[in-house]
């Protein structure tokens, strides 16, 4: 993957289980994270450190995270930031 590199920012997905269930599920919410590892360039697989806000701004770890490549965010993955205006 172009660009993969430690340090840089990414999206980390994670259930919201501050907000409501659909269908009994939890949505899935982007946080931001940042790569601490490159596992593998090829495939996208990293380990990171993502930034929890509804835990006191608590920052976590996680190992092996493969990267999301649809369109919609699939959780426990990662994906690049979206640019917004």
């Amino acid at each position: 993957m172009e660009g993969l590199t430690v340090g840089i920012s990414v999206h980390f997905t994670y259930p919201d289980y501050t907000g409501d269930q659909i269908n009994g599920a939890y949505q899935v919410k982007c946080h931001a994270a940042i790569v601490t590892r490159v596992l593998d360039e090829s495939r996208g697989t990293v380990n990171l450190q993502w930034f929890d806000d509804i835990a006191r701004n608590v920052a976590r770890n996680v190992m092996n995270v493969a990267h999301d490549q649809g369109g919609s965010p699939k959780e426990g993955t990662w994906h690049k930031m979206e640019r917004h205006r």
